[in-house]
Formats: structure tokens, C-alpha cells, sequence
């Protein structure tokens, strides 16, 4: 696996106020799964940050629903034209998705983003 591929703490949003910003002043691209917001990211990479609440599932449910956004993440990073930060909240119909089908919503989201975006 080269460095490229994996995923990097600094890849995280952690901070509160960099989770608000991305909200606040983020483009919200809703899918049938979960909510994205992005914006253009301050640093020169991209980052994710993911909410899952209880009322999408149990632990299990909730910990697949973030592996799958994740993974997501980490493997079409390297296509994003500019670094974005990412916040995703995840919808309780997320419970019974299955990987590739959020996969292809995901994708389709950022297409439609970086469309509008250029």
C-alpha cells in the first residue's frame, strides 16, 4: 500500500469550530444516505469528518456506516480536483445501505460539487 492510499490523522476534522465552518459556510449535497457538506479546505489536503447519531442503529451499524465513509474517503481522494473538507451525517436509511450503492451516491455528490464549483 503506498502512503497515498492510507488514512492520515491529519486527514480528520476534529477541531469543533473547523466541523462549524464547514457547516456554516459549506455546500450541502444530500443523498439518499447521508448529508455531505463541503467547502474548499484551508490546509492543502482534504479532510473528513463524519456524525453518525443513534438513531441510524446500533453500535455495530453506526461503526459499518463510518468504516464505509471512510473507506469512500480514502480511496477516490486522490480524484478530488482541490483539497475540501468534508462533514458527513449520516441518515438513519444509511443503516440499510450496502457498500456500493453508498459508494456510488458518495460519488455522485462530489461530481455534482466539483461541477458546480469549476
Amino acid at each position: 500500500m503506498d502512503k497515498d492510499s492510507s488514512f492520515h490523522k491529519s486527514e480528520r476534522l476534529r477541531k469543533n469550530r473547523d466541523i462549524l465552518a464547514v457547516l456554516k459556510k459549506g455546500t450541502k449535497k444530500p443523498t439518499p444516505y447521508f448529508l455531505l457538506y463541503i467547502r474548499p479546505s484551508p490546509c492543502s489536503w482534504s479532510r473528513i469528518g463524519i456524525s453518525v447519531s443513534r438513531k441510524t442503529g446500533n453500535a455495530v451499524i453506526r461503526n459499518r456506516i463510518k468504516r464505509y465513509l471512510r473507506e469512500y474517503f480514502r480511496r477516490h481522494k486522490a480524484f478530488l480536483s482541490f483539497p475540501v473538507d468534508i462533514f458527513v451525517v449520516a441518515l438513519p436509511a444509511s443503516a440499510s445501505m450496502d457498500y456500493n450503492d453508498g459508494l456510488n451516491k458518495y460519488i455522485a455528490a462530489l461530481q455534482q460539487y466539483f461541477k458546480s464549483s469549476s
